[in-house]
């Protein structure tokens, strides 16, 4: 595993680039005078910070004691473990945060930065496979899961919510339902106990209500008040 920082490289160049392709042109971007500079650094900070998340959640949640050295913390591809859950979770808060102290289109950023993230977690879960040789039926199964949702996300949502026909944020809010329900079945068919019953679940299942309420505010109430 100590190569699947390349992995992560890869995934990265192809998160920004993804980014990049939706911001060159948009709009409210020009408009509200946000460079693809700002852009990027907004995305290299997230990228850091989503990372940070991710390492610290899998050894909260697996405590081991090499863990709790700097070394063992921090030389991941060494010593591996990161948490997808972690990544996703802070990096949203730490979006959400920045870019409503900088006073940037929240929910337009959020949008192309999930986009962002779905084109390349994928490739984020065949690169673990190849490298750890675990191709067990749930591991790849979940591939085909994201990629199933990706291709939703390019011929409907992501049309929609460029049309206006959703609101901004609708698309981070709809990955966060399908992601939680993802982990949620990933989590409970992967344990031998077959459990629901444990911390990461409670945390998806608030994600997965939490999720569903606001897109219920944001899109169906909207509609139904219009």
């Amino acid at each position: 595993m100590q190569f699947y920082f390349f992995v992560l490289l890869i995934c990265f160049v192809i998160f920004l680039y993804s980014i990049f392709s939706l911001s060159k042109d948009d709009l409210l971007f020009v408009r509200k005078d946000i460079t693809m500079e700002k852009i990027f650094n907004l995305a290299f900070l997230a990228a850091f910070v989503a990372l940070f998340f991710a390492r610290l959640s899998y050894v909260l949640l697996n405590p081991k004691p090499i863990f709790f050295s700097i070394l063992g913390f921090f030389l991941f591809p060494y010593f591996p473990g990161l948490s997808l859950l972690g990544a996703v979770l802070g990096g949203a808060i730490f979006l959400f945060l920045y870019t409503s102290k900088k006073n940037m289109p929240i929910g337009r950023i959020i949008d192309f930065f999930t986009f962002g993230l779905m084109t390349v977690i994928p490739i984020g879960i065949w690169g673990k496979i190849i490298l750890s040789g675990q191709n067990s039926i749930l591991a790849v199964g979940s591939i085909f899961y994201y990629l199933f949702i990706l291709v939703l996300f390019i011929r409907f949502v992501l049309p929609n919510s460029m049309r206006g026909r959703f609101k901004d944020g609708t698309l981070g809010i709809i990955f966060l339902a399908a992601f939680s329900i993802g982990s949620i079945f990933l989590n409970v068919f992967s344990s031998k106990s077959l459990s629901i019953l444990t911390t990461e679940n409670f945390v998806l299942v608030f994600i997965l209500l939490s999720s569903s309420a606001l897109f219920i505010k944001k899109e169906l109430l909207k509609n139904g008040r219009n």
